[in-house]
Parts: structure tokens; sequence; C-alpha cells
């Protein structure tokens, strides 16, 4: 299991508080009557399947949904009144990888709420984009535009972008979604790292025991907060079952509380029974 960095003393003020918010979009709301607080030092996965809420959770931390009920505050101030200045790395999915900006331009769009009246980025950007790249070690990449990276280089650059303004919070949507096992695992632990520097960090991810497992806590999320806690308190059959709406036994295995979906054979069925091509049926084993 990835650690927390430290336990919050007693007394802590929470970092971000949600009191029976509700919000979405213009449609509607999307999440429900949240109620819930985080520490500074937290390292949260916020889990569930797609369209429980997960990416709007994460969104109104920014202040970039609207709210319909309750309230949000960060950092003891009402993102109605200000949205916070926090590092945001989104979806790799929503992003134009045929945008003509190279890597290191990419990431000194992270600093953009600094220069804004400058038609060029000071030495002290500069410098701070080169520490940056330095440590997530994709420096060598700094001339290479964006679109000819592979997909665990294209999160570290967005990864960089989100730091490279010294923020003391976090937030990601899915960032190790369609990276291989050993890019996950460098990610999960380049994250590890950040939090045991002091970083608040807050991911969305619907990957279970590869990602929300292995961190010191989880919100379990469908249209409202489910369960909150650590995995080892949190998976349950009964929460499962709430968040997805299956059936999903859990496993204890060297130290982990792991969720075992049921398995299911795929057969081709003909109309005499026999298994052939054609028409499928789903057959459960347990």
């Amino acid at each position: 299991m990835l650690s927390s960095h430290r336990v919050p003393p007693p007394g802590t003020s929470p970092v971000i508080e949600w009191r029976n918010a509700s919000c979405g979009y213009d449609r509607g709301p999307v999440i429900h009557e949240v109620d819930l607080s985080l520490a500074p030092g937290d390292f949260v996965a916020l889990l569930g399947p797609s369209g429980a809420g997960k990416t709007t959770l994460l969104r109104s931390i920014l202040g970039a949904v609207r709210i319909y009920a309750g309230d949000i505050s960060v950092g003891g101030t009402s993102v109605k009144r200000r949205r916070p200045r926090i590092g945001y790395v989104p979806q790799l999915q929503t992003i134009d990888w045929t945008f003509p900006v190279t890597v290191e331009e990419a990431v000194m769009m992270g600093c953009t709420a600094e220069s804004r009246w400058l038609p060029w980025y000071p030495r002290r950007i500069r410098d701070r984009v080169t520490a940056v790249l330095e440590q997530l070690g994709i420096d060598h990449l700094r001339r290479q535009h964006i679109g000819a990276l592979s997909g665990g280089q294209q999160q570290r650059v967005f990864l960089a972008r989100a730091l490279v303004s010294n923020p003391n919070m976090l937030l990601l949507d899915e960032p190790t979604s369609s990276l291989d096992i050993k890019t996950r695992d460098e990610i999960l632990h380049l994250l590890a790292a950040l939090n045991r520097q002091g970083v608040t960090i807050v991911l969305a991810t619907h990957e279970i025991n590869a990602v929300a497992a292995h961190l010191p806590h989880v919100v379990c999320v469908n249209g409202g907060i489910v369960a909150n806690g650590a995995p080892a308190d949190v998976f349950t059959p009964e929460t499962m079952r709430r968040t997805y709406g299956a059936e999903m036994p859990i496993v204890h295995y060297e130290g982990l509380v792991l969720v075992a979906e049921r398995p299911h054979l795929l057969h081709a069925r003909n109309p005499n029974g026999a298994t052939a091509g054609g028409q499928f049926e789903y057959e459960h084993t347990v």
C-alpha cells in the first residue's frame, strides 16, 4: 500500500469541505447532498463506475461546476466566492494532442497566471519549468511535440504543468487510465512521493484493485457519497453492491483488501443448445 505522508493532528481544519452540497451542470445535479471533509496531506481516491459523479466531485473543488445546494470550501473559503488555485491534471483523452506545442511550452502554460501581462516567461519561471521537468524525468523531451510522446510521458507532462506553480493540492482525473502496468506503478509512486512532501492529492479512478486498493483513503461515489475511509473499512460486499450495483466478493491478499469481480464465461449457443457461432449467452461461474 502507498502510505499517506502523515496523520493530520487532532483539530486540523479541513483543506476541502463539502457541506450538504449538490452540484452538476445546466441539466441538473449529478451528485447529491455530499457531506465530506478532507484533511491537509490526504491521499484520496474517488472510486465509482462511469457516470457516478467522480469527475463532477473533482471539478467541484475547482469551482468549475454549478452548485445547486449547500457549499464547498477550499482552505476555508467558499468556491462560490473565489476559485482556488490548485494543480489539476485532466483526463488524457480530453486533450488535443495535435495542438502545436512542445513539452516545455505545455508545462509553461501552468505559469500563465503569473506572467499574463508579459509577452515572455521570465527566467525564474523558466528555471522552475526546468526543475519540474528534471524532477519528473522528462527534461530530455522538452523540445518534443506533445503528440509524439507515449501515454506515460504525456501523463508526466501534464503532471509537470500542474506542479510548476508549486501547488499544495493536486487533483487528477483518471491519471492511470490506458497506461501499462509498469507506467501506472511509476505514476502512483511519483504521486506518493509528492504526498510525502506535503501535497494533498485527490484522484478520480475506476480502477479498484490496481489503484484505489493501494491508497490510504477511498471515497466511493455513485450520485453521492456511498462510503468513505480506508480500503480495509470501505471495501465490503455491501458497499460494492451500493456503488456498482453488482455482487463483488472481497479478498484479503498479502495485507491488501481486494475486490473480486465474478468471472463470466461467454458461450455461443445454437438453437439446439450446442456451443457454436450465433447468439451469445452469459454463464456465471463462482
